[in-house]
């Protein structure tokens, strides 16, 4: 055979060689990009369907447990006489809470993290603590029911958090 023949072969062989490869390696990495791109969106939909609607129910959990301490508090202190009571509107936002706390820990429950779990629960707990130790014992007892209430919520921020950051 001609050595002309056997070279156009070869750079025939070459070329397609070439593009197979090209084509192999551009579909790779748009099957790598789509991955990608899907994952993303699974963070971004975990974020704004799960993780922010837990911390938004959390924050106003201790808000209203920390409004409820405070305003006893200052009532307590500036009146030796007065029992605790409660804000205007605490028993309208507490029914709110109490009417999202099943949606909350579900969405907790999603994550399958146990610890954040037991936190979660143990913070919706704490919660009506503050409130009773308050009734109970006035000022003093709740201090520190109030004190572990908000370092438990501290710690599933932080948790809830971790969840909501691009790498995980």
């Amino acid at each position: 055979m001609d050595p002309q023949v056997y070279e156009l072969l070869d750079t025939a062989l070459k070329i397609g060689l070439g593009a197979v490869i090209a084509v192999a390696g551009t579909h790779w990495l748009e099957k790598l990009k789509q991955a990608e791109e899907r994952s993303r969106e699974m963070r971004r939909f975990r974020r704004d369907r799960i993780v922010d609607p837990v911390l938004a129910f959390v924050d106003d959990n201790l808000a209203c447990v920390s409004g409820y301490y405070w305003w006893n508090t200052d009532r307590i202190t500036s009146d030796t006489k007065a029992e605790p009571g409660t804000p205007e509107g605490f028993h309208e936002k507490l029914t709110h809470l109490w009417h999202q706390e099943g949606t909350a820990q579900a969405r907790v429950e999603s994550l399958g993290d146990p610890d954040l779990l037991a936190e979660f629960k143990a913070l919706t707990f704490k919660v009506g603590s503050v409130r009773a130790a308050m009734k109970r014992e006035g000022f003093g007892g709740a201090h520190d029911e109030f004190k572990e209430t908000m370092a438990i919520g501290g710690r599933v921020i932080a948790r809830l958090l971790a969840y909501a950051t691009p790498e995980r």
